[in-house]
């Protein structure tokens, strides 16, 4: 496999980063686009939303045209410089990434999450996902949504409830928070629920954040750290929160991979500096699921069919 001497395997811990990118198949924005969709999103009936949560109007109004007129090209930029739009700001993020949770937008493709959940066979032994691991910077959950609903979809009746304990050996964790606890909130949640969206706000976190006390992010932090194989798909590589995440890793044992779709050459260049030439970074145009077979993670064997649940 050319660019790479070992193919990656779970017979090892192994780690999934996943920043937009990786969901923007599913019709979530990127960090450029969820900027401009939130401009779109701040109409009347925004307003009085915000309002009811006990916003100034004025400073929903401040909030659009400082938005409007920034230079900072994602919201999490934003905020970080105007930190007084840092509670208002989660909410309407929250409020904008909520109505994009819609399921039909998942089952209708067939991309890298599709791919993975053939490679890892619920419905069989092998092989185990305990040494599998998913750390997510995005707020909307789903990857777990997918996983979970595509179990019960395609599983045999007989095999769904081992499927399922199998999945549940799978760690996923919102670094940055999430808009709720998947499946406690449902996916897809009306972000007219005024409860809902006040939770999912306080959930968010964001780069200037101080992220250290996030109980997420450390266990972030302590997954990535306990995995051979680290793989970022659709991450856009910001300093501060690689350095972040990467905070206890030992980089000596450790391989790293990342898709680079849009990725500039200054920021590829720096990558190999900091790592020693030991990331490996896709094409230009080589997306998540083509990725994921180059570096050889989604490769598909036989395996023996999981038991049965006993029974008293």
């Amino acid at each position: 496999m050319a660019g790479i001497a070992e193919p990656v395997s779970l017979s090892h811990p192994i780690v999934f980063v996943l920043g937009a990118g990786a969901s923007a198949t599913y019709g979530f924005p990127l960090g450029t686009e969820l900027k401009q969709r939130m401009l779109g999103h701040l109409n009347r009936k925004a307003e009085v939303r915000m309002a009811k949560l006990g916003f100034d109007k004025e400073l929903v109004s401040a909030f659009r045209e400082s938005l409007k007129y920034s230079q900072h090209a994602t919201i999490d930029i934003f905020l970080e410089h105007k930190t007084n739009f840092r509670e208002l700001g989660s909410y309407l993020i929250a409020s904008t990434i909520m109505p994009l949770e819609v399921a039909d937008n998942l089952f209708s493709k067939r991309d890298w999450y599709w791919d993975l959940y053939k490679m890892l066979r619920f419905d069989q032994e092998e092989p185990r996902v305990d040494m599998l691991g998913v750390v997510t910077l995005n707020y909307e959950r789903s990857f777990e949504h997918f996983m979970t609903k595509t179990i019960d979809f395609n599983v045999h009746q007989k095999y769904v409830d081992a499927a399922h304990a199998k999945r549940t050996q799978m760690r996923i964790i919102h670094a940055h928070g999430s808009l709720g606890a998947y499946p406690d909130v449902p996916y897809g949640i009306n972000p007219d629920n005024e409860t809902a969206l006040r939770q999912a706000a306080q959930s968010i976190k964001i780069v200037s954040d101080t992220l250290d006390n996030s109980p997420d992010f450390r266990a972030a932090q302590e997954l990535i750290a306990g995995a051979e194989n680290v793989i970022f798909l659709g991450f856009g590589f910001n300093g501060r929160t690689l350095n972040a995440l990467l905070r206890n890793v030992d980089m000596r044992r450790t391989r790293f991979f990342g898709t680079a779709v849009k990725l500039q050459q200054p920021a590829k260049e720096q990558l190999n500096q900091s790592f020693n030439s030991r990331f490996v970074l896709g094409g230009e145009n080589q997306d998540c699921a083509a990725f994921l077979r180059y570096i050889g993670v989604c490769r598909i064997n036989r395996h023996r069919r999981l038991e049965q649940p006993a029974h008293g």
